[in-house]
């Protein structure tokens, strides 16, 4: 007698589901290796500052790889909004991965909860309504980029799509 099992599939086949699936997939993994741990954080917190760095710079900010570099190495706090963004992006990634313990649940508010602390105290930046979904298209001052628009996408399928992780 053969059993077929089957596999339960996303309500919506977007590619978004199939990395956060892979994401999801990952979490459960043991690391290990050879890498000596002192030199595995350090690289760790490099690449972090990097992806800090890119992250911004996406949305319009200006700051060049050695502005960030000099201010880390001279330890300034006062810096402005573009500096204070790419600190509020390093501290939204610590916060994933002190709050994603391996098992813990993946939620819509902890991810709606990272845009809210990438503009925390910025003065001039940020959205007015960090973590909700758009009503309408936004504008972006480059003409030749052209962002999603919300009616290309339902929010009852956004909300389904994190809602399968309570």
């Amino acid at each position: 007698m053969n059993t077929l099992i089957s596999v339960a599939q996303p309500i919506i086949r977007l590619p978004l589901v199939d990395v956060v699936t892979e994401l999801e997939h990952l979490r459960r993994l043991q690391l290990g290796g050879t890498t000596p741990s002192g030199v595995f954080f350090q690289l760790k917190q490099i690449f972090h500052l990097l992806e800090s760095l890119g992250s911004a710079r996406i949305e319009g900010n200006h700051t060049t790889l050695a502005d960030l570099i000099e201010t880390t190495v001279q330890g300034e706090t006062d810096t402005g909004d573009q500096m204070k963004e790419i600190t509020n992006i390093e501290e939204a990634m610590k916060y994933v991965e002190d709050a994603m313990a391996p098992g813990a649940p993946l939620t819509e508010a902890s991810i709606r909860d990272l845009p809210s602390m990438a503009v925390s105290g910025l003065e001039r930046e940020g959205d007015k309504t960090p973590g909700a979904y758009r009503e309408a298209p936004v504008q972006i001052a480059m003409p030749a980029a052209v962002p999603v628009s919300s009616r290309n996408h339902q929010s009852t399928d956004r909300r389904r799509i994190c809602s399968q992780n309570p």
